[in-house]
């Protein structure tokens, strides 16, 4: 059984620990180097394509990143424009699923159950005056050092609810110029989509220096 967390407001956190792998050979790496390339991980809400850069790392031979299946939510001010970094106002992590958390203008308020919201789902509602961009943040570790970020971004108008459906694929590329938790209008065509179940926990990808891509390697780290 996966280990569980303490949500802010109470309640169990269910937690699943993944890992992906990326590997990088010399030649790779001095390719990455002069275009001054840095690995982008993105990871999508619901049936979405990823709009935020969740994780951005200089390359290295072997770069491990851990994660697990523990989200938080965030608010943030508006607009949001393409390579922006999002700037939170506030956020709660972990985040309690099946719930509403209402957004009053400066923090998050007490949960509201709802019974119409399916597990893994993390609602927020808006009850400031003003527009505000919300999304699921997760945090994970980069060869052990620890980092968080937004995973999405939405503008949700006063009054209004938005529903965050959380998923296990993560989008590799490479992309120089971004830094984590930065805003990307379109993923690359070419980015390597890396699935995860409770099966497949880690996944291990190779950069390939002919195409400039990464490409899972089928096997297991």
């Amino acid at each position: 059984m996966a280990p569980a967390r303490k949500g802010v407001y109470g309640g169990e956190v269910p937690v699943s620990q993944y890992s992906l792998v990326l590997d990088v050979d010399d030649t790779g790496l001095r390719r990455l180097s002069k275009t001054r390339a840095r690995i982008i991980v993105a990871k999508p809400s619901g049936t979405s394509k990823p709009n935020v850069a969740w994780l951005a790392n200089e390359p290295s031979e072997t770069t491990t990143i851990r994660w697990d299946e523990a989200y938080g939510l965030y608010a943030a001010h508006v607009p949001v424009r393409d390579c922006a970094q999002i700037a939170i106002v506030a956020a709660v992590h972990p985040a309690e699923d099946c719930v509403i958390y209402p957004f009053a203008g400066t923090a998050f308020g007490d949960p509201v159950t709802d019974g119409r919201i399916p597990r893994r789902h993390y609602d927020v509602r808006n009850d400031d005056r003003r527009p505000a961009t919300f999304g699921l943040l997760q945090h994970a570790t980069i060869n052990d050092l620890a980092v968080g970020a937004p995973l999405n971004a939405v503008v949700l108008p006063p009054g209004l609810t938005a529903d965050f459906a959380a998923v296990t694929t993560l989008y590799v590329w490479t992309q120089a110029g971004l830094e984590a938790g930065s805003i990307i209008s379109h993923v690359p065509a070419d980015a390597a989509v890396v699935t995860f179940d409770p099966v497949h926990r880690a996944r291990r990808c190779r950069f390939d220096d002919r195409t400039g891509t990464f490409a899972k390697t089928g096997g297991e780290p």
